[in-house]
């Protein structure tokens, strides 16, 4: 194997310097990165980087728990004695008055919590001009998760290869020349460098920088620790840095601890990288490449051939280009597009001690302060970033990062419902969590700040993650204790309100309405607070449903948590319609401040939640569709994430056409030459929820299973590729794995279908196309024999 592992390299050395490049699975370019977002991105969960492939090179270096600071209990004191009144101004209609009453009483005087930052960076310095490059190519593989840049200088063949480890827990770098070269190698940081040193005492070549979140030792502290390995000449130590003079192979490993997870986090660099420099490169090496690529093969995606080879062969950036300027068939690129988000996901989230999910910007970042803080927002963006990896067939591998952090938000949620609520049984978050798991509001504006129901909408990757893995264990042990705490909160939370149990004070994410004549302040803009809105409805149907879905598999679905569940379920607010037929967001029919809203909150029902889907209710599934298209015909979809929750929705509607088109929008308007997404365009932030969120809207085109069956190509157009498609190795609830091709015509050729469970298998094809099974024709759920595989053709 490892032979094998070091061909790879080799080949793609080879490959590079020939600048042939496989379209659907490589990045590469004709030079170098000149700002962050041309970085290419590596990481094994908890530690990242970014090469740039200057002369001089510089590694943008992170760790997922470099945050500004330790936590900080922030709650307002008033907030336990306002919130029922600012409850009843609202059912009184004066929504005005409730709105700043709440902002007033209910936010925190500190209204931020912590800020991820960047860690630092490697620089080394060869003594090379960029003019003098030549034969450059800087590239990325996304199956084996390493990137690399090599050129020609002054006649000496360079190589620069980065992985990350997540084995062994270290990043690492080799530049290899076939002529002797020189280098300075030191860490540099923006602020906060409380000591930063260079030795070469006892043979070993170390950097050592000490920083944190203050000014000063003493708050969230950390310590970025490199190792340099020379094959021959030799290596001296001054100051900060370290010099190599007349060598042909530089190898550096590196690592980042904090004192979030270590307390000796110093000691722990050097435990780390002890072992990593005894096994050395090679080691190393094969050790990322064969645990990258193992998750990233686990599901190969064929979205149809680009009939222009020349085009597919392209450097990545002049792809994209020419995909934005104009109709092409270039479908090799949204292919890549689709390996490159499962590579950020495998970078960027994997289970460990106290494991962080990937945050706005997953991991990567150059500087101290990232746009929204870094931070995990939770009325949309952390939950999209999650929403493939189960029919992805990442989910054991990626998620627990997610549960994780919800555990450790638990006990905080837990306090802030005594602190704030006053209620003594129960968790509750609101719309962003930091890596302490604050839960207390954040900002300071009633269309976003007031929402108390981020927990259940997490809860639901609970149930959706044991649908994927069967993982019960997991089900017992921890999802279920999560559900019942957050259940347990609305217990008291909720009241009475027109015959239902409803929400309030709440909000719908995050959209404003003018005040109608009946209020206080009438035709005031972009108020947010109200009671009842039909998100939350949504949330807390599907959190009382899991909750008895759980016990049923369990083996005990007389619970009476389980009963209790379905009661309340039972005595929910349902979803109403307005005066065109949509889905009403709020209690009432309000005018939308903004009509084309990025966010599509009452549509949680048809994605990622099941109520709306057109196989159980026609009526609300067409309630979606227009106010989902009335919302793009206002300019909707304005954001990167925004744009692939609508193909998301447009999937679950089975509108092919339109999935298709807002995928290929993606591409167009808000991908960054590296193919990391924006939020709204070149020069916008980046947001890598869009790059998640594309993840699903591949999927959902290609196989749906929410409703309980595998529905095959609901929503692929036809003729969106000559060559047809194919993928496998996707994965359906309730314990299926599926293989499937289909012609230009978006036309099944084949489906193998594989029982991990011995589940009943239902079935449905396209818009219910007669479909055969092991040669016979389908009319009906067969049991199915776990283990065996079940081909599925035209009938």
């Amino acid at each position: 194997m490892l032979f094998n592992i070091l061909s790879l390299v080799l080949l793609s050395i080879t490959t590079a310097r020939c600048q042939t490049f496989d379209g659907k699975t490589f990045l590469h370019y004709t030079s170098p990165a000149t700002q962050f977002t041309e970085t290419l991105p590596i990481g094994n969960g908890r530690l990242g980087l970014g090469m740039y492939g200057t002369p001089a090179e510089q590694l943008i270096l992170n760790e997922d728990s470099t945050w500004n600071s330790n936590f900080v209990n922030r709650v307002n004191p008033n907030a336990k004695g306002s919130w029922q009144r600012v409850r009843s101004e609202i059912v009184d209609n004066k929504w005005f008055e409730a709105g700043n009453d709440g902002l007033r009483n209910m936010v925190p005087e500190d209204d931020e919590p912590g800020r991820y930052q960047n860690a630092g960076f490697l620089n080394v310095d060869m003594g090379q001009e960029q003019s003098g490059m030549s034969n450059y190519v800087r590239w990325l593989d996304t199956i084996n998760g390493i990137t690399g840049t090599n050129y020609t200088y002054s006649g000496a063949q360079i190589s620069r290869i980065a992985i990350a480890s997540y084995p062994d827990g270290v990043m690492a770098m080799r530049i290899a020349s076939d002529q002797p070269f020189s280098a300075n190698v030191s860490f540099s940081r923006a602020a906060n460098i409380y000591n930063s040193t260079a030795t070469t005492d006892g043979g070993k070549n170390v950097l050592l920088t000490y920083s944190g979140s203050n000014s000063q030792p003493g708050g969230l502290d950390f310590a970025m620790q490199g190792r340099v390995v020379v094959d021959q000449g030799s290596v001296s130590a001054k100051s900060s840095n370290l010099t190599v003079t007349n060598v042909k192979t530089l190898d550096i490993f590196m690592d980042i601890e904090t004192t979030y997870r270590q307390s000796d986090y110093k000691g722990q660099t050097d435990t780390v990288l002890d072992a990593a420099v005894s096994k050395g490169w090679n080691t190393i090496f094969s050790n990322a490449v064969q645990d990258h690529s193992k998750i990233a093969s686990a599901v190969t995606m064929d979205l149809g051939t680009t009939s222009n080879t020349s085009l597919a062969q392209s450097p990545t950036d002049q792809r994209l280009t020419a995909f934005k300027s104009a109709e092409n068939d270039d479908n090799e690129l949204m292919t890549l597009v689709y390996n490159f988000g499962r590579h950020l996901m495998i970078s960027s989230s994997r289970q460990g001690t106290k494991s962080l999910p990937a945050n706005l910007v997953g991991l990567w970042l150059d500087e101290l302060t990232a746009a929204w803080g870094g931070r995990f927002t939770v009325n949309i963006n952390l939950e999209m970033n999650y929403w493939a990896v189960g029919a992805g067939n990442m989910a054991a591998d990626t998620q627990i990062s997610l549960f994780d952090l919800m555990d450790v938000a638990r006990p905080r949620g837990d306090q802030m419902a005594k602190d704030m609520y006053g209620i003594e049984s129960g968790i509750v978050f609101h719309h962003n969590l930091d890596l302490w798991g604050d839960a207390a509001p954040v900002d300071n504006g009633t269309r976003y700040t007031l929402w108390p129901m981020s927990a259940p909408w997490l809860s639901t990757h609970i149930m959706e993650h044991v649908r994927f893995t069967n993982d019960l264990d997991f089900l017992k042990n921890r999802g279920l204790p999560f559900l019942l705490d957050t259940s347990a909160f609305y217990d008291s939370f909720l009241f009475e309100y027109d015959g239902n149990m409803v929400t309030g004070p709440s909000l719908s994410p995050e959209n404003g309405f003018n005040i109608p004549a009946n209020g206080d302040k009438p035709g005031y803009q972009n108020e947010g607070m109200d009671i009842a809105p039909a998100m939350d409805n949504q949330l807390l149907w599907q959190m009382y449903a899991d909750i008895d879905e759980a016990y049923q598999r369990l083996g005990d679905p007389n619970n009476t948590n389980a009963t209790h569940a379905r009661d309340m379920q039972s005595k929910l607010r349902p979803n109403f319609l307005g005066s065109y037929g949509q889905i009403l967001e709020w209690r009432e029919e309000y005018v939308d401040t903004t009509p084309g809203i990025t966010h599509i909150s009452p549509l949680w029902g048809l994605h990622p939640g099941k109520q709306f889907s057109p196989l159980i209710n026609d009526t609300l599934a067409e309630g979606a569709r227009k106010l989902l298209d009335n919302r793009m015909a206002n300019g909707g979809g304005a954001n990167g994430w925004s744009r692939t929750w609508v193909a998301s929705c447009y999937a679950r509607l089975f509108d092919g056409v339109a999935a298709w088109a807002n995928s290929q929008e993606t591409l167009k308007t808000f991908l960054l030459s590296n193919l990391w997404n924006s939020d709204s365009g070149p020069g916008s932030p980046f947001q890598i929820d869009g790059n998640f969120g594309y993840l699903s809207t591949i999927q959902e085109m290609l196989l749906q299973s929410h409703t309980g069956i595998i529905h095959l190509l609901p929503a692929l157009p036809a003729n969106v590729s000559t060559s047809g498609g194919s993928f496998k190795g996707l994965l359906a609830r309730q314990g299926f794995s599926v293989d499937m091709s289909w012609d230009q015509n978006a036309s099944l050729k084949q489906a193998t279908i594989t029982s991990n469970l011995g589940n009943e298998l239902s079935l449905r094809l396209t818009n219910g196309t007669n479909i055969k099974v092991n040669g016979n024709d389908y009319t009906a759920p067969l049991q199915t024999t776990k283990g065996q595989t079940y081909t599925v053709t035209l009938a």
